[in-house]
């Protein structure tokens, strides 16, 4: 009965340290190693997702301070009581959001209205947009053309 047990763990024992054995671990090892790999990525993914929803939160507050300043002016100081506050569209956070580099001139100007100001330098213009905010401070943006083409755009920081 002894010498059964004896072959019985040698049997095992040859099984365990046989390449079959060795392969199936490698390949448990690779398993981990993806599912680390996915763990990370995974980890990324909710990072970008919790930057993009602050974004979204800090463009929604804006929205309903713009909002509610607009339906009451008496808290605007540069309108007169009775007269909605006019907000310019370049200081809604969601019409940055609209600018795609390619656009024209014109196509910028539909989106965010005329700029405060225009710097031209040889082979290129920036759109200047600034301004006051009500509740935040002042706000400045600037979008860049190149042969009246979008290739840079500063947002402001809302």
């Amino acid at each position: 009965m002894s010498r059964n047990v004896f072959v019985s763990a040698l049997v095992l024992i040859c099984l365990a340290t046989s390449p079959f054995c060795l392969g199936q671990s490698r390949d448990r090892d690779r398993q981990i190693e993806d599912a680390q790999l996915d763990i990370r990525l995974l980890k990324h993914v909710i990072d970008e997702q919790d930057r993009r929803i602050a974004d979204l939160e800090k463009t929604v507050k804006a929205l309903k301070t713009a909002v509610g300043d607009a339906e009451n002016p008496a808290h605007d100081s540069r309108t007169r009581i009775g007269k909605p506050a006019i907000i310019p569209a370049w200081q809604i956070p969601f019409a940055w959001s609209r600018i795609k580099f390619g656009m024209s001139r014109v196509q910028v100007e539909e989106i965010l209205g005329p700029p405060v100001s225009v710097d031209s330098v040889l082979d290129y213009q920036t759109l200047v947009y600034k301004g006051d905010l009500p509740g935040t401070g002042i706000l400045s943006g600037t979008v860049r053309l190149t042969s009246d083409r979008v290739s840079q755009v500063n947002a402001p920081d809302f």
